[in-house]
């Protein structure tokens, strides 16, 4: 994906992982009482890099190039 950033004159700002659990539960998991804590847990490890890398999606942000040049001056 920095590649393709890249290439796109953009920069990476944020980035996390979406859906480190969920594939590895079974469907009924979603629907339990559990959810909230099932969630809870989603958002904090999708946020860390090593769990991040093993997510079904990534979620990026990134702006121009430009920009991050014209903010850093």
């Amino acid at each position: 994906m920095s590649a393709m950033l890249t290439g796109a004159s953009l920069a990476a700002i944020a980035e996390r992982g979406v859906r480190v659990l969920a594939n590895y539960l079974p469907a009924r998991g979603s629907r339990s009482a559990d959810y909230e804590r099932i969630f809870e847990l989603e958002q904090k490890l999708g946020s860390r890099p090593e769990y991040a890398a093993v997510s079904r999606y990534t979620h990026c942000l990134a702006r121009c190039v430009s920009s991050v040049a014209e903010d850093g001056a």
